[in-house]
């Protein structure tokens, strides 16, 4: 079965801590975009003090440019167990690797709508998951892009043994495709967090 998991872009700590207790009762993690605006123009909450207080396990997606430099500053939050980078924003994929693995934390590359999955075979079979994006990185609501779910396939294929999550553009009418197309895990905002009823939503999003 595959596994959701709720994802969230905020610029303020309130509205994260009222997101993570609606799902926590229903999920073990949750997925936060981090963006400082370095990456992509947009800027969301990235103060490590806060996150860090948060009562659920947290995956990191790290939207920021030359990521090196801040992997030890989250990879230190005892409550995170996932850093996830773009493939985009590092010269060197096998230090990035180093770098989260040291902080005993699991390593996730994030695959950008227009970047080509056979170009980055060898770094990703270092990985612990990958991330292929459905939209372009940055806002959350975005259409899911029509190329994502090939590209997912692809991915599946070729990696079959590694998590291979997708993210953007998720809803309820996309989201059977989705999980056909064989993604370990979907990262669900604004279907989720609009739904009615999470718990339902939670259901039929994993196909249950």
């Amino acid at each position: 079965m595959t596994k959701i998991i709720p994802g969230i872009l905020e610029k303020d700590f309130s509205e994260i801590q009222k997101k993570v207790q609606l799902v926590k009762p229903h999920v073990d993690r949750v997925h936060i975009d981090i963006l400082d605006g370095t990456f992509v123009p947009y800027e969301s909450f990235c103060n490590p003090a806060e996150l860090r207080t948060l009562p659920i396990t947290l995956e990191l997606h790290l939207m920021i440019q030359r990521p090196e430099f801040v992997i030890r500053k989250w990879g230190a939050l005892p409550n995170v167990d996932r850093l996830i980078v773009h493939l985009e924003t590092v010269s060197n994929a096998q230090e990035i690797l180093h770098l989260i693995h040291k902080t005993g934390k699991q390593a996730g590359f994030a695959v950008n709508p227009e970047s080509r999955i056979p170009t980055l075979q060898n770094p990703l079979r270092e990985t612990d998951m990958m991330l292929i994006m459905g939209v372009d990185p940055g806002q959350s609501g975005q259409p899911m892009l029509p190329d994502s779910v090939e590209k997912l396939k692809e991915a599946c294929k070729l990696f079959p043994e590694k998590v291979v999550s997708f993210d953007g553009g998720v809803r309820i009418e996309n989201v059977r495709v989705i999980r056909e197309a064989g993604a370990s895990e979907i990262v669900v905002n604004s279907a989720l967090f609009h739904a009615p009823d999470i718990a339902e939503a939670l259901q039929y999003l994993c196909g249950q």
